[in-house]
């Protein structure tokens, strides 16, 4: 096998003027992340809780689901779906996730559309969860309450009364890493091969301990600089709904 590798820098140092790094850093604002899509170095998952081999094989041609048309105003007519939201917090991204569930245990969660919101209020946040209702047969919606995502559930609640509220806490974290886990995995994940966000925001979930208490934990780091974890928990969100064990009804 024989690899050529090409960076960003390569290019503009060969005339490529057309690039604005300012731009690219301001829309890949994670360090590792700039380097690996446009430098061409390899994501370290050695203290992630997701291996990268494993997210690398969730990847597939989207294009080639016979029952999804991403161009139509309804992408899976009247099958139902499921939708996790995470909710932005100070500096960084709301995230929301639409999936198509797994008809059994055994069979694929598969993501159809994820939306990042930046900057926005939490109404316009609750207005981007009810326009998906409005292009998807809608069975379950599932969202994190802490801090904006209280008031934003209350108007969620409002068009969608039966939505799953998550108030976390370690054991709601572990639970929700552990069942991801598990889905990812056993190959039960399935997306875009064109999605490296999913990727990159599973690999930014680390093992720690609480401060208080020396408890074992889940974090993701989630800044101004950084806030690509969003699109994870959201993803975790949808997962959790099929509850821990699937086979025990």
């Amino acid at each position: 096998i024989y690899r050529q590798m090409i960076t960003v820098d390569d290019a503009i140092e060969g005339g490529a003027d057309f690039f604005d790094m300012d731009k690219l850093k301001m829309k890949y604002p994670d360090k590792e992340v700039f380097d690996n899509l446009l430098r061409c170095k390899f994501l370290d998952d050695t203290s992630s809780v997701f291996a990268l081999k494993q997210l690398m094989a969730c990847k597939v041609e989207a294009g080639d689901w016979n029952d999804v048309n991403f161009d139509s105003s309804r992408p899976v007519g009247n099958k139902q779906v499921w939708i996790g939201y995470d909710p932005s917090g100070l500096g960084d991204e709301a995230a929301v996730v639409v999936a198509l569930p797994p008809k059994t245990s055994k069979s694929a969660f598969r993501l159809v559309e994820k939306i990042r919101l930046q900057g926005v209020s939490y109404e316009q946040q609750a207005k981007a969860i009810k326009d998906l209702t409005e292009k998807y047969n809608v069975a379950e919606i599932a969202m994190d309450v802490t801090g904006i995502g209280g008031p934003t559930s209350q108007l969620v609640e409002a068009f969608f009364p039966r939505v799953m509220l998550i108030n976390y806490s370690i054991n709601t974290k572990s639970q929700m890493v552990y069942k991801a886990r598990e889905v990812i995995n056993a190959g039960r994940l399935l997306f875009d091969g064109l999605w490296d966000d999913v990727v990159h925001s599973f690999l930014m979930i680390k093992r720690a301990t609480t401060a208080r208490t020396g408890q074992s934990t889940f974090t993701a780091t989630r800044s101004k600089e950084n806030s690509h974890a969003d699109v994870a928990m959201a993803i975790m969100h949808i997962l959790i709904l099929e509850g821990v064990n699937p086979d025990v009804d």
